[in-house]
């Protein structure tokens, strides 16, 4: 959990499920009021230094369009390369 001034500004969870080949950053959010501040960086930053941790083979992460729009771009700053896509459709909640 990030805080900023006491309060919430961000989170990161890792997925260790498959371990010890692979650690997955299954989740990585910032609040909105936080994007350009370069929090987004410092976050993703500690959630690969997280992920090292545990001694994988490789870290992973997924991005979709959901995701702020420079996410890749970020992930790909910190020395991630995309290995594939795929389309799905996501229904909207009630």
């Amino acid at each position: 959990m990030l805080h900023v001034g006491g309060g919430p500004a961000g989170f990161f969870e890792l997925d260790l499920s498959a371990k010890p080949e692979a650690v997955g950053i299954a989740l990585l959010g910032l609040m909105p009021r936080y994007h350009g501040r370069g929090l987004g960086r410092f976050l993703a930053s500690e959630a690969i230094f997280a992920a090292f941790e545990h001694r994988p083979k490789w870290v992973n992460i997924q991005t979709n369009t959901l995701d702020h729009p420079r996410a890749l771009q970020l992930y790909q700053k910190l020395g991630f390369h995309p290995v594939g896509a795929r389309t799905e459709l996501v229904e909207p909640w009630d």
